[in-house]
């Protein structure tokens, strides 16, 4: 069964993030932002994100796509594959490096310690179970995990 869980987000008007202002034509005006994931489960994730003029249809703007597939090597290993496309500066081999250094990055010096931190924390406690303060921008995590935790129960209904 494959189940898909859609977030949107989109603000026009709006101040442009650094990583697309400086390929707009004016990088210091506002722009139409949009960013939208699809979730399918298990553990895949479908990120776009970008901007236009404002005004402008999504398709003439700056776009980006990300893809993140995780998947379980045994209980306390996971691998995590990613691929990020761009609608802009494509054939710009210096770029592509650096965009490649930045993202490879961010992974291995914020997300990957970030979750490997949270892993030892929770001990191999159930996250709920742990009475977790859930904030406003949680929303799109906790619907997803509230999901996945509804197939896991369905798969194995003795857990």
């Amino acid at each position: 069964m494959i189940i898909q869980c859609i977030f949107l987000g989109k603000q026009k008007n709006a101040a442009v993030p650094p990583v697309f202002a400086t390929h707009m034509p004016d990088p210091n005006a506002s722009g139409d932002v949009w960013s939208d994931v699809t979730w399918s489960a298990p553990a895949m994730m479908h990120l776009r994100a970008g901007v236009a003029e404002m005004g402008q249809p999504h398709i003439e703007g700056l776009n980006t796509s990300n893809l993140h597939i995780m998947t379980p090597e045994c209980e306390n290993n996971s691998h995590y594959f990613f691929a990020n496309t761009r609608s802009f500066q494509q054939d710009d081999a210096e770029y592509n490096a650096f965009l490649d250094k930045i993202l490879i990055s961010i992974f291995a010096n914020e997300d990957k310690p970030m979750v490997e931190a949270q892993q030892q924390m929770m001990n191999g406690n159930d996250f709920w179970s742990l009475k977790p303060l859930l904030l406003q921008g949680d929303a799109g995590a906790v619907r997803t995990r509230r999901v996945l935790s509804r197939l896991i129960e369905q798969e194995n209904p003795l857990i």
